[in-house]
């Protein structure tokens, strides 16, 4: 299973056919949100700028949100993920790489 390492650009991948859903565990995001930062704002300012193309992106987001499948380290603290070697992994350079285990773990908003 893969990780994401980028919220707009893994979406609209998913949403292009670049990389089948359902071989996507998770997408670790460097958004902000909690309850007064909601994922619906950060959706809105996707939409209009990132997704602009794409409106499937939208739904793909929602989808993943709700199945828990989008993590937001920054509401723990954790530093901001760089993507600048890409935006997908696998879990074991992940843990490597970041030094976070996140199988099995799941975000609950």
């Amino acid at each position: 299973m893969a990780v994401g390492l980028s919220l707009s650009f893994c979406i609209r991948d998913i949403a292009n056919g670049v990389i089948d859903e359902d071989d996507v565990d998770y997408i670790v995001t460097a958004c902000y949100v909690d309850s007064t930062h909601p994922f619906i704002d950060v959706v809105r300012t996707y939409r209009e700028g990132y997704w602009l193309d794409n409106p499937e992106c939208v739904r793909i987001a929602f989808r993943m949100y709700k199945r828990g499948q989008l993590l937001f380290p920054r509401v723990e603290e954790r530093p901001v993920i760089n993507i600048s070697s890409g935006h997908w992994c696998d879990h074991a350079y992940w843990e490597e790489w970041y030094g976070w285990n996140i199988q099995g773990q799941r975000y609950t908003p």
